[in-house]
């Protein structure tokens, strides 16, 4: 190939990467960045939310302006395909491929920590506290149940994870725009909504060993519930899809056409599929998009309560499929998501009357068990937790959702809230809800929903 077309090719290629992933490039490389006259580098998140603390750069309706400051030295190239590439697989295949995440996932911690050098004394004194609730409930009160493979288990989860994602996800706030990481969550959107897809396809063609990629051949599972005039499925990416696209539905943060593509693809895939912790969170979703509309009318006329009855009224689709959909989300709140969870319900609030809201230790379990293999786990979290250790317990473990609550009710107190703000806040209420639903902050694919809009929340009260 001669000389003309090889710097053709290099440059699309480039052009590519930047388009995909518009961090800042290696320094070796930047010259080249430079000759081909690529887009200038965007500035940090920590710099988007810092700039103009009174009237944040990022305003309802506004774009993000230049960068003024650079947190951190320029991130490589290789260290953020490598990010990319662990999100990618958190996001769209997760407990899959969990060797790749396993291996990347202290190696990318270890790699964000010598790149920062430091860790705020908020962020590490929630980390200890939390490690410090998880160990003393694994050994006290004394737990018969309690084996190596356990002890491990439950030390990646509740000590050695969340330590891992503060630090990933802390670099990620400080390093990176908001435009970079929105491209790139819209992108595992999409990857997300096409994996669904190819999952019905092949499981329906070619059976479950066809899918083994998406999900355990045991577990994997499609149905057809004439009832419901709907398929069930079972796949963890639901558990993604909850965080972003109630995320992206509820903020401005993408084009008109991007947004209505992903929010026709993603409701239609959540009456189809009969997902209903998925219907309910878009459904919140578009009615905080509604309520931060309107915010001003909504404060003089409106509650936050009308606002999502109204949500819920207006998403209600004229059809067979929609109408069957929404009943069954309504009866499924009325009986705390059906009959099992109902049963879990009881059992699991006998269990907290019984130990005093003190904890019962991390692997008891009720009257009722949902696992065989792992007794102590119920879909209710939020229940299942507050037994297991207890109201401080529970406390200490949900103080990165509530802190960020807190600073966002500040924050709109104030009049400065934003669409980052708007973005983070809605997918972290819509895991917490959906975590009444499914366990999915038990697995540490998932725990980047809670800490990446708590390390976002967190820098936004230092410089708010």
């Amino acid at each position: 190939m001669n000389s003309p077309a090889c710097a053709f090719v290099l440059a699309l290629l480039f052009k590519i990467i930047r388009c995909l992933f518009p961090s800042r490039a290696h320094p070796q490389i930047d010259f080249l960045f430079i000759y081909f006259s690529l887009n200038p580098i965007p500035r940090t998140l920590v710099d988007t939310i810092s700039n103009n603390p009174i009237s944040p750069a990022m305003q309802l309706g506004s774009g993000v302006q230049p960068m003024q400051v650079r947190t951190y030295d320029r991130p490589g190239l290789l260290s953020t395909l490598t990010l990319a590439f662990f999100f990618a697989l958190v996001i769209v295949l997760p407990n899959s491929v969990r060797p790749i995440k396993a291996a990347l996932f202290p190696l990318l911690a270890m790699f964000c920590y010598w790149k920062t050098r430091r860790i705020d004394t908020e962020l590490l004194i929630v980390w200890g506290l939390i490690a410090f609730v998880s160990i003393f409930y694994l050994v006290y009160p004394p737990q018969p149940k309690l084996t190596t493979g356990v002890f491990a288990q439950f030390g990646l989860v509740y000590v050695a994870s969340p330590l891992f994602w503060i630090l990933i996800c802390d670099y990620v706030v400080r390093t990176y725009s908001f435009e970079t990481i929105s491209n790139f969550l819209f992108w595992c959107t999409v990857a997300a909504l096409g994996s669904v897809i190819l999952f019905f396809y092949l499981f329906l063609n070619y059976g479950a060993e066809s899918v083994s990629l998406f999900m355990a051949t045991e577990h994997a599972n499609v149905k057809y519930e004439t009832d419901k005039a709907n398929f069930k499925a079972t796949m963890h990416v639901f558990g993604s899809l909850i965080f972003i696209g109630s995320a992206f539905i509820a903020s401005d943060t993408l084009g008109f056409f991007k947004k209505a593509g992903i929010v026709v693809v993603l409701v239609t895939i959540a009456l189809v599929s009969g997902r209903d912790a998925l219907t309910f969170c878009l459904i919140m979703g578009a009615g905080i998009f509604v309520f931060f509309r309107y915010l001003d009318f909504a404060k003089q006329k409106l509650s936050v309560t009308a606002i999502l009855i109204s949500a819920i009224i207006a998403s209600a689709v004229f059809t067979e499929v929609g109408n069957l959909a929404i009943s069954n989300l309504v009866e499924k709140v009325q009986n705390f998501g059906g009959s099992e969870r109902k049963a879990q319900f009881t059992a699991l609030m006998r269990g907290i009357q019984e130990t005093w809201l003190l904890g019962a230790g991390h692997t008891a379990s009720v009257s009722v068990v949902r696992h065989v293999d792992k007794p102590w786990r119920y879909e209710l979290l939020p229940l299942a937790l507050t037994f297991r250790v207890g109201l401080i317990g529970v406390l200490i473990y949900a103080y990165p959702f509530l802190s960020s609550v807190w600073r966002m009710v500040g924050l709109v107190r104030a009049g400065c809230e934003n669409q980052v703000d708007i973005f983070f806040f809605t997918g972290l209420v819509a895991t917490m809800l959906a975590t009444s639903t499914n366990p999915y902050l038990e697995s540490f694919e998932f725990q980047w929903c809670l800490f990446l809009p708590f390390c976002y929340f967190h820098h936004r009260k230092i410089n708010a």
